[in-house]
């Protein structure tokens, strides 16, 4: 099993994935980061979770209007 390092609004975060999944997961990463500043500044003093979820939404609604 492989680990990749994603940076996210600042923070590394390990995660794990299938051998030959790492550049699709690293891809995926820099997806959420540049979508971090938004979601921090909206997200305010309540910090990494709320700032996660903000992010989750932002993709899911890009998702939707695909």
């Amino acid at each position: 099993m492989a680990e990749v390092a994603l940076r996210i609004g600042g923070r590394t975060h390990l995660v794990a994935c299938r051998d030959g999944g790492e550049a699709r997961l690293a891809a995926i990463g820099r997806r959420l980061d540049a979508h971090a500043a938004a979601a921090a500044r909206a997200a305010g003093a309540a910090g990494g979770e709320r700032m996660m979820l903000l992010i989750a939404l932002m993709l899911a609604d890009e998702h939707a209007e695909a």
